[in-house]
């Protein structure tokens, strides 16, 4: 994950959109793109990030989302899961 999703966890106002960025790489480091990457907020599919350049994004919009803990996945096509955790105030 990228700015401004980074540990410890992220602090953002309940219904506002957090930018959820991130890069895809294989094993040697180099980016991958062309990968399907949905986006999960809370267990719940919010769409599919699009790719700029060498990195993926979304903007989660945070609208009717509690005030409290909110896990960001990120789900590749390849079946791997990838979360942070951030906070909605």
């Amino acid at each position: 994950f990228k700015q401004p999703l980074l540990s410890p966890v992220q602090v953002f106002k309940a219904g506002s959109t957090v930018p959820v960025k991130f890069c895809v790489q294989d094993a040697s480091g180099t980016f991958v793109s062309g990968v399907v990457a949905a986006i999960y907020a809370n267990g719940v599919l919010q769409g599919e990030a699009r790719e700029t350049g060498d990195q993926y994004h979304f903007n989660l919009r945070t609208r009717g989302m509690s005030k409290g803990p909110l896990t960001i996945e990120v789900r590749l096509d390849d079946g791997t899961t990838h979360s942070i955790e951030v906070a909605l105030k």
